[in-house]
């Protein structure tokens, strides 16, 4: 949490996770690069290396698994679970990588 300047009741633990909150608040990021660019997003949780390793303003997330929810920057209200799992929008649920 190296740039966290309001945010709060945030959990990181792992190299670089959660490393430029700022003001996103009652997150949870476990492993290494977990919510690494997170911003402002809130109420997220990430357990797993590289893991919703790119988002910036989403909320309400909950992904397991190495480079799951990688590539979401902005979406609310995801699950993703397994390896590389990947939603491609908000409100949606995806277990393991895509074939």
């Amino acid at each position: 949490m190296g740039d966290n300047s309001e945010g709060a009741f945030n959990t990181a633990a792992g190299v670089e996770a959660m490393f430029k909150n700022t003001t996103g608040l009652q997150n949870t990021a476990i492993g290494m690069q977990a919510m690494r660019s997170n911003l402002a997003g809130s109420y997220d949780i990430a357990i797993g290396t590289n893991a919703l390793q790119n988002n910036n303003v989403g909320s309400y997330n909950t992904v397991v698994g190495p480079f799951a929810g990688s590539l979401s920057i902005s979406y609310n209200n995801t699950v993703a679970l397994g390896y590389g799992a990947e939603p491609t929008g908000s409100n949606q649920v995806r277990i393991g990588m895509p074939a």
